[in-house]
């Protein structure tokens, strides 16, 4: 290979320009934290503008990845063998700077694209904000990447350190990458976000990489004045607030664009999401993530919700309120007089925002029990014999993961133990008062035969928003005289709905001629926590309003069976297929031979970072909290990247001989690994794991997945490095292939494959994706190239 090794004077002005690869090496380290708390920052970003949907989370890595693959493959271009004095500074200083402009793109994004007020943003929409705001630091990123590696090879080279080390070059930046990233993840645990805001931590990453760079300066005796005088620069603009000033301007803007008409009281940002309540005309708005969650005061429409959902039992001992909706709601409630009444707040920052905005309302409610919990964890840690009369679910649409897991068949199956022999289990939907075919029956008919998968009796009231009553044995009425007779008997006292006004809502015949239509559905796949449907189906449906996927049904979705697996054969199919062309178009003719290691590092990296996803969404259906605790699996699964990465180099130094066996042998491991993840995401029920050791079992697992993927690095590194001589091209060609493999699983895998398949059908679809991609190299060793 091509040692760089200085022997004349001219030479020797060359390697003092050179850095010390301690400086490098605490470079990759900087940057690696940086990049996940990046991540992090604009997922949470990206969160608020598209309304709380995960989509969000597949669209940054999508674009995150893309922009990597792409970055890897300029400093070739920009001749970084000549220029490395230059671009190693520079990378260091733009990439933070990037963030900071990404930021503002993002929340300005609403403004450039002319977005509805309080309207979800289309599809084409959603692209487009993440890629604006995505692409350019992925770039820079990946970008960096190869120049770090060669300004560690050369750094060694200086010291004598190796001969032969390119591919060792590229797994060590690859691993303190990996380690400043699992140090990213140390701060979000801490809170750094959003204790400080984006601003600020840009600042404080320019003002580390200012003081390296002084340093370093310092070592090689030469003058360091202007890093110095940029050192000084942000200590003055921290001193004066200019990061919190920036944040305050920008996030004006979003408020704004998305909420025009409002005025902003106050934000909060909690676990779950980020809450803001604004102010017009003397009512109160809560947004959550972005998505209007309830207005208040609003008494007319909290009536009738409260006096609907408690029609088939109006005089219950016990209730229970999932999502309180606001005060008007639990006080009309309680005019039903129950003996108990829990009302159970999965965010205990929506109570917490209202008493700071509006206080001489806020007073305590007499009669009610509040718990600041997720209901899942509340209805399964429930004493035994502890239930309740009626359980009421006051949620918005399943239009993402964290609002789809109250529609699922484990949360009713939850719930239904906690029903008495009579109870009454409430839940709505969005619909149509009169037709009960098409996308709206088919989403509908989905959540109807899930309900009656759990509960025997189940009476579906259609409407705007759809009515679902279920329960064990209680025969549900849909007689709106008799309703009103029942609620003049118990005397409930309310004067803004009076009994009359059942017949609003019900209507014998109507509901009577929707059976039929409901039992057309039967054989519809179920929504479940492996396979969210109605978050799927919520999506298209809305979709259709922009005019996408016009004339597509959302029962072509609902495969099962047969047709279900080859569905998955055909998947695997085109997988493959992508992934082959993109490598095969991007080698140049001396880097043909290496078409098959690098094929077999984008499938890897197709399935580390598509098992990471499932894994994501598995934690958000059964915890809850994805929104605090991403940055926390991001670091997890860097920290098995930096470790595989490292344990990959220690066995090419130990190895001299060919790494080919290797290599067979983890790819092997990681085919294996991923063949058994169902089972490992079926433990935490057939163990009935609490919150905290389903945390962890998945956060060990991603990591495994992830530590034999980083294994995969270095060994495919020294299998290109091999027939290629020249680092600056397999250290780009290398991190663009598995960053390529990344991207094509990251934007695949969020909003589609895992809802229409499942999460278990998505495992072996990535290992008929690996065992394909694994045929090629065999041959390859095998017959010769």
């Amino acid at each position: 290979m091509n040692n760089i090794i200085y022997k004349s004077k001219g030479d020797h002005s060359k390697r003092m320009q050179s850095h010390s690869y301690v400086a490098v090496l605490t470079a990759a380290f900087l940057l690696g934290c940086f990049a996940t708390l990046a991540q992090v920052i604009l997922f949470r970003e990206q969160l608020i503008i598209l309304e709380g949907n995960e989509l969000a989370l597949s669209l940054l890595l999508f674009w995150w990845l893309i922009g990597i693959s792409f970055g890897a493959l300029l400093p070739k271009r920009f001749g970084a063998e000549k220029r490395l004095p230059l671009l190693f500074p520079s990378v260091l200083i733009a990439t933070p700077l990037l963030l900071a402009a990404s930021v503002v793109v993002t929340r300005m994004s609403p403004w450039f694209l002319a977005l509805p007020v309080e309207e979800k943003p289309s599809p084409f929409s959603m692209f487009l904000i993440s890629m604006e705001s995505v692409l350019p630091i992925g770039v820079g990123i990946g970008f960096a990447f190869p120049v770090m590696a060669l300004a560690y090879k050369r750094a060694r080279c200086e010291r004598n350190m190796d001969s032969h080390i390119d591919a060792i070059s590229i797994g060590a930046i690859f691993g303190w990458e990996s380690f400043g990233s699992v140090f990213g993840g140390l701060l979000i645990m801490l809170k750094m976000t959003p204790r400080y805001d984006p601003f600020s931590i840009v600042f404080f990453m320019l003002t580390g990489v200012f003081l390296l760079l002084l340093f370093e300066r310092k070592r090689r005796q030469s003058p360091g004045r202007i890093w110095g005088i940029l050192l000084l620069a942000m200590a003055m603009a921290i001193l004066f607030q200019i990061p919190n000033r920036l944040d305050a301007w920008s996030a004006s803007i979003r408020w704004d664009a998305r909420h025009d008409g409002y005025r902003a009281v106050r934000s909060l940002e909690t676990p779950y999401q980020r809450l803001e309540i604004g102010e017009r005309d003397g009512q109160f708005t809560v947004f959550g993530s972005g998505a209007f969650l309830f207005s208040y005061p609003n008494a007319y429409e909290s009536s009738h919700w409260a006096h609907v959902a408690l029609s088939q039992l109006p005089n219950p001992d016990s209730v229970l309120l999932i999502g309180s909706g606001g005060r008007d709601l639990i006080e009309h409630i309680l005019e039903h007089r129950p003996q108990r009444f829990v009302c159970v707040e999965i965010d205990a920052g929506i109570q917490t925002i209202m008493m700071e905005a509006e206080e001489s309302r806020m007073q305590p409610i007499d009669g009610v029990e509040w718990v600041y919990s997720d209901p899942r964890r509340y209805l399964s840690e429930l004493k035994d014999g502890e239930k309740f009369d009626v359980i009421a679910i006051n949620q918005p649409d399943p239009s993402n993961g964290l609002l789809n897991r109250f529609y699922t068949r484990e949360f009713f199956t939850l719930a239904n133990e906690r029903l008495r022999p009579g109870g009454v289990f409430v839940i709505t939907a969005t619909g149509t008062p009169n037709y009960q075919f098409g996308d709206i029956g088919v989403f509908c008919g989905t959540l109807y035969w899930t309900l009656r998968d759990v509960f025997p009796n189940v009476m579906a009231v259609p409407g705007v928003q759809w009515w679902f009553f279920a329960g064990p044995s209680h025969r549900f009425c849909a007689d709106p005289d008799v309703l009103a007779n029942r609620m003049r008997e118990q005397d409930v006292q309310c004067d803004r709905f009076a009994p009359e006004l059942y017949s609003l809502y019900f209507d014998e015949l109507r509901i009577e001629q929707l059976q039929p239509v409901l039992d057309s559905y039967q054989e519809l796949p179920r929504n479940t926590d492996l396979r969210p449907l109605c978050y799927l189906y919520d999506l298209i449906i809305h979709s259709k309003q922009y005019g996408f996927f016009k004339h597509l049904s959302i029962e072509r979705f609902s495969a099962s069976g047969l047709s279900l697996l080859l569905l998955s054969c055909v998947i695997i199919l085109f997988l493959y297929g992508l992934l082959a062309f993109g490598i095969r178009i991007s080698l140049p003719k001396n880097m043909v031979s290496g078409f098959s290691p690098l094929l077999l590092l984008a499938a890897a990296g197709l399935a580390s970072i598509g098992a990471e996803i499932a894994i994501l969404l598995f934690f958000q259906s059964r915890v809850g909290y994805l929104y605090q605790h991403v940055g926390i699996f991001l670091a997890f699964f860097m920290l098995g990247l930096a470790l595989g990465a490292a344990a990959g180099n220690h066995l090419l130094r130990t190895r001299k001989n060919s790494c080919h066996a290797l290599l067979l042998r983890t790819d092997s491991g990681l085919i294996t690994l991923l063949a058994i993840s169902p089972l490992i995401l079926a433990a935490t029920d057939f163990f009935s794991l609490s919150v905290i050791q389903t945390e962890i079992l998945l956060l060990g697992w991603i990591g495994f997945i992830a530590f034999a993927a980083g294994v995969l690095f270095p060994l495919v590194s020294r299998a290109v490095e091999e027939s290629v001589d020249d680092l600056t091209a397999v250290a780009g060609k290398v991190d663009m292939s598995d960053c390529f493999g990344g991207a094509v699983g990251a934007l695949l895998l969020g909003a589609f494959l895992i809802p229409i398949v499942g999460l278990a059908a998505v495992f072996y679809i990535f290992v008929g994706i690996k065992i394909l991609a694994l045929l090629p190299y065999c041959r390859l060793r095998r017959y010769g190239s």
